[in-house]
């Protein structure tokens, strides 16, 4: 009689330690069907030590962070192609994911080399060539813009804050918060476009910087900060020749007092 080798089983317990996972975890991957374990006729239940293959290709596929009932589907019904296809989907969700976090470190450098600059005078001034910027704008004079155009696209772009930043657009005596991010990058990110969207031109730009910034008692930020950076400007013999950009980047506290932070761009000629 030809011998066969007996399968080894084990407790919950047991397998799950010597699979590097918890028995909670085993219940939840049971639940869908990934793995089964056989039950005694005492009621005992048991994992079949030939359950670990489809266990590890389980956990294999989560990392993906695919749905446990996605992996069922893909272990016990796809083909190659279908299989191959669900994973091509996701990594191009990954791939998404991972340029929306390299945005978000390359943003937070940028923002610890500008305080780096800016803090220990608590403003700072430069001029710079500008870079061609988009402005959806979503609010004006304390209410909110009733745009379906506005509104259709708002999403797609608050979920790239802090890279799309807030920002107040001041023209003349009208003032618009609005969100405003570099053209470049909303065309690399496929940011969703609509004809609210107002085109800010590249152009020479006085860029006033201020950080840790108070108001003056009875006077607004906004107005305080406006006259601050028009000041400035007339100091150096320069004017606005366009729209000016109010750009918050960091709201703190210090002693019950709330700090400002951010910056003007200006076009000037």
């Amino acid at each position: 009689m030809e011998n066969q080798t007996k399968i080894s089983q084990y407790k919950i317990g047991d397998y799950a330690r010597y699979m590097g996972v918890t028995p909670d975890l085993l219940k939840h991957y049971e639940q869908h069907g990934l793995v089964t374990p056989e039950v005694s006729p005492s009621g005992y239940r048991y994992y079949p030590f030939t359950q670990s293959p489809a266990l590890l290709s389980s956990m294999g596929l989560r990392s993906y962070g695919l749905p446990l009932r996605e992996i069922s589907a893909m272990l016990r019904e796809d083909d190659l192609d279908a299989y191959l296809g669900r994973l091509e989907a996701r990594t191009q969700e990954i791939r998404r994911q991972m340029r929306h976090e390299q945005a978000l470190l390359d943003e937070h450098e940028r923002l610890v080399r500008w305080l780096r600059r800016v803090s220990p005078r608590g403003e700072d001034f430069q001029i710079d060539d500008g870079h061609e910027m988009l402005f959806l704008p979503h609010s004006q004079n304390l209410s909110f813009i009733d745009e379906p155009e506005v509104y259709d696209i708002l999403g797609g772009w608050t979920a790239w804050l802090p890279v799309v930043k807030s920002c107040l657009r001041i023209d003349g005596e009208e003032k618009q918060w609005g969100l405003v991010i570099r053209r470049s990058f909303a065309k690399e990110n496929d940011l969703p476009m609509s004809s609210a969207v107002r085109i800010i031109p590249a152009r020479k730009r006085f860029v006033f910087s201020f950080s840790g910034y108070q108001a003056p008692e009875g006077v607004s930020l906004i107005d305080a900060l406006e006259q601050r950076c028009r000041s400035r400007m007339a100091s150096m013999n320069l004017f606005p020749t366009g729209d000016m950009l109010m750009i918050m980047l960091l709201q703190t506290h210090e002693e019950g007092r709330s700090l400002s932070s951010g910056l003007f761009s200006v076009p000037i000629d």
